[in-house]
């Protein structure tokens, strides 16, 4: 029995000398093997938790709603459901006296400038100081100042109107963003400009649809259309 087992042993170790490169090779296999095996694993779980890092962060992810007291840039009476539509506006100042009426086919000389030009606006004879007013429902979008046309307002209307109000005194009664009604007061004359200075103190007003200068005479209050 003694003489099997150590025939047995030698055996068993003969045949471990003869194939030790093909047991390390298949050691080695398997050690590979389990390497990538442990890998997959370790980065399919590194994905599920970044994944579910993802959907808890886009669950806490705050909306922002809608400031409903923000003007639409597109339309700034969007939201404002007291603004009417524009059909008829008024005058901007109480003296309607016009100094210099709205054209867009005829040449009107410009004193102060020496040129001719048309003359895309209505300029009203007023005093320094006379206040002017908004013609419509609207939003303020522009408040500047420049040495030609003083400081000047624009306000934005429905249907893709605008007015501008320009040769006012600096000291407005607006900000850019104010929501305004028909009749408030925008801001007094003043001698800020000096592209019409020539023609003394007035107040000089424009109209646009779309962007587009267009005469004011067509739709102020009563006008004959």
């Amino acid at each position: 029995m003694e003489k099997e087992k150590k025939f047995k042993g030698s055996k068993f170790s003969t045949f471990i000398k003869k194939n030790i490169y093909l047991i390390l090779m298949i050691v080695c296999l398997l050690a590979i093997i389990g390497m990538i095996a442990y890998t997959f694993a370790v980065q399919g779980a590194e994905d599920s938790t970044q994944t579910n890092a993802n959907i808890n962060d886009n669950q806490n992810v705050n909306i922002e709603k809608p400031d409903d007291n923000k003007p639409n840039e597109n339309n700034p009476n969007e939201g404002n459901e007291d603004v009417e539509t524009l059909t008829e506006i008024g005058q901007p100042v109480v003296n309607v006296e016009v100094m210099k009426d709205y054209t867009d086919t005829e040449l009107v000389f410009n004193a102060t400038m020496k040129h001719w030009a048309t003359h895309q606006a209505v300029d009203y004879k007023c005093e320094k100081g006379e206040k002017v007013y908004a013609v419509f429902d609207g939003v303020v979008t522009s408040i500047s100042a420049t040495t030609l046309r003083g400081t000047t307002v624009t306000i934005k209307h429905s249907n893709g109107f605008e007015s501008v109000y320009s040769l006012l005194d600096s000291k407005v009664s607006v900000k850019i963003g104010d929501k305004v009604k028909k009749g408030d007061i925008i801001g007094v004359v003043g001698d800020t400009g000096v592209f019409e200075s020539a023609d003394g103190t007035h107040f000089h007003f424009e109209f646009k649809k779309d962007g587009e200068f267009v005469d004011p005479n067509y739709y102020f209050e009563g006008a004959n259309k």
